[in-house]
């Protein structure tokens, strides 16, 4: 298992659908916070 610290560029293609949701901002904000599996 590898643990990374997700760039907001590819965490924005991998939501791309979610993008006109009210809680888009938020969800990148969180993705981004720290690392992910």
């Amino acid at each position: 298992m590898k643990m990374l610290q997700a760039p907001e560029s590819v965490l924005a293609e991998h939501y791309q659908d979610l993008r006109r949701k009210p809680f888009y901002p938020a969800l990148i904000r969180y993705m981004s916070s720290g690392p992910v599996v």
